[in-house]
């Protein structure tokens, strides 16, 4: 079954009218924190979908900054923390 958006297609799942959920991580971590009645976990990944920080061409003062940032919360594991937390799931191989 599809559905018209992800607040339709979770509810869908949260009322019993789909047996499984194909939806973004996000997605998927927030229903199941908000709906832990229906007991739901993760069982497969289809696909892992990267994100991107974009900055201003030439600014690599900003740029600089940002994978500063970036490196420190994977080192100190704040990154993994995070995942977890807002994802259900760990980061994974994160480039260096």
């Amino acid at each position: 079954m599809r559905f018209e958006d992800d607040s339709t297609t979770v509810a869908a799942f949260i009322s019993q009218q789909t047996q499984l959920l194909a939806t973004g991580a996000a997605v998927a971590a927030a229903a199941i924190q908000k709906n832990p009645q229906v007991q739901a976990e993760y069982k497969l990944l289809l696909k892992d979908s990267p994100n991107f920080i974009g900055v201003r061409k030439g600014d690599t003062a900003l740029l600089n900054k940002v994978n500063e940032i970036l490196r420190v919360a994977k080192a100190d594991g704040t990154l993994e923390q995070y995942s977890q937390k807002f994802l259900g799931r760990g980061t994974g191989a994160l480039p260096d």
